[in-house]
């Protein structure tokens, strides 16, 4: 597992590599057939059970309580 800043987390397997960010957006990839990481896949977890069964294993790692709030995140600004 790798964190930056809190709430954004990057977990990898031998195959996969699932992260997670503060937003609440995620990202998978399957190293083993796209070693690059260009495709996505984490629009097909609803579809596909293999990977919703890959997030649900690599996601348990992600801490359920974090110390602090996400750094270098200040709610007041609004874009």
């Amino acid at each position: 597992m790798t964190t930056l800043y809190a709430h954004n987390h990057s977990l990898c397997d031998t195959r996969w590599r699932y992260t997670r960010y503060a937003d609440g957006s995620e990202e998978l990839y399957d190293r083993e057939n796209d070693p690059h990481e260009f495709d996505n896949l984490i629009t097909q977890k609803d579809s596909r059970e293999d990977l919703a069964h890959v997030v649900k294993k690599l996601s348990a790692w992600i801490p359920k309580k974090e110390p602090r709030g996400p750094d270098l995140v200040d709610d007041r600004v609004k874009p």
